[in-house]
């Protein structure tokens, strides 16, 4: 197994720790919605499933320590290994959604995320907008730095911003 491997073990099931809470938020911004006033009266309807099965979702967690970065995301963009990144994965078509959280101070919960629609990245991603790129020190990947903002509005589903004081907003956008 190659060091590239070896190293993303450690880092795997930290994130991976995440994935109840994930699928919590998940559940509550994808799955579910409110029925039309006629399917509640009529159709015995009080809640609508709207994912398909096979929905594809990427979930990546960054620690604490990267709270600062909360406004943006990155995506592994070069590999020198030849294994294929987030960035190409995704503009092939792979991924229906992307959950990217940053963990609370102790590790136990998360305390800022995003979810985003990657049908609407896919559509904005243009390699000529020369989007900003940062070496790993080790020399095993390099990322591509993305400004929330800069996105289409639509990129974004719903959010958890936390403040420096503690206070966390939490916002669905449709």
């Amino acid at each position: 197994m190659s060091m590239d491997r070896e190293g993303y073990k450690p880092t795997k099931v930290w994130s991976d720790a995440f994935n109840p809470e994930i699928d919590a938020i998940l559940g509550q911004y994808l799955v579910w919605r409110d029925p039309s006033k006629n399917d509640d009266d009529f159709k015995n309807t009080d809640r609508i499933c709207q994912i398909e099965r096979g929905t594809r979702v990427s979930c990546r967690m960054r620690h604490f320590r990267d709270m600062r970065y909360q406004h943006q995301f990155t995506l592994r963009c070069s590999r020198p290994s030849g294994v294929p990144t987030e960035l190409q994965k995704i503009l092939t078509g792979w991924g229906d959604y992307m959950f990217y959280g940053i963990a609370a101070e102790d590790d136990l919960c998360i305390a800022s995320w995003h979810l985003c629609d990657l049908d609407v990245f896919r559509k904005w991603y243009l390699p000529e907008r020369n989007h900003r790129v940062m070496a790993v020190p080790d020399g095993s990947a390099e990322y591509m730095i993305f400004q929330y903002h800069e996105l289409p509005e639509t990129f974004v589903i719903a959010e958890r911003i936390y403040t420096p004081g503690g206070t966390i907003y939490e916002y669905m956008y449709r």
